[in-house]
């Protein structure tokens, strides 16, 4: 059981400048409420100066320069290298070793690491689908869980992907009952967004 944060907790970190606000999706606004949500965060930076934000947003989709009267820094994220993804995949696995209790598991993460790292090096679909960390994180999970055998293409990818994201993993942790099952094609679409 997982204890309840202190009363006022979030108030007090808010207050002493330890909190970090992440803000998604404002590319997701409409248009007509940008101006709002820009009045809201004005008003939040200035009552709780001393807290970092980061505010996410799909480039193209903001007017340039939405936020720079407020002081924020505009950054893209741009691919990531080849010894980025190599430095991810170590972190990923380095993490995964630090939960598990039995040797053998730990040997066999750092085997994965290195066959993951030298499949990264050699196959191109694999280097362009992990050029961000979410879906270099999700190779490296399926890379794990299909005991080193990714598909060949990026098309069984997606699909290797879909089955252990959305089949296997109720499955496995026995979810069942009343939950709704997805046509692989209603899979795909939720995919492909």
């Amino acid at each position: 059981m997982v204890a309840a944060a202190p009363q006022d907790f979030v108030r007090n970190a808010l207050d002493s400048g330890q909190a970090i606000l992440l803000i998604d999706g404002v590319d997701e606004l409409p248009s007509g409420r940008r101006g709002e949500v820009r009045d809201w965060l004005r008003e939040l930076t200035h009552s709780y100066e001393a807290c970092r934000y980061v505010i996410t947003s799909r480039q193209a989709a903001i007017e340039s320069g939405w936020l720079t009267d407020t002081g924020f820094l505009s950054l893209e994220l741009t691919p990531m290298s080849l010894s980025d993804r190599n430095l991810f995949i170590s972190h990923w696995h380095a993490t995964m070793q630090s939960v598990v209790s039995d040797e053998q598991e730990r040997v066999r993460l750092r085997e994965h690491e290195k066959a993951l790292v030298r499949s990264m090096a050699e196959r191109r679909e694999l280097r362009r689908l992990g050029s961000n960390p979410l879906l270099c994180a999700l190779l490296c999970a399926l890379h794990w869980d299909r005991e080193m055998h990714l598909p060949s293409d990026r098309l069984k990818l997606f699909e290797a992907a879909l089955e252990m994201l959305l089949v296997r993993r109720d499955q496995q942790r026995d979810i069942a009952g009343d939950t709704v099952r997805l046509s692989s094609g209603v899979q795909e679409l939720i995919w492909s967004r």
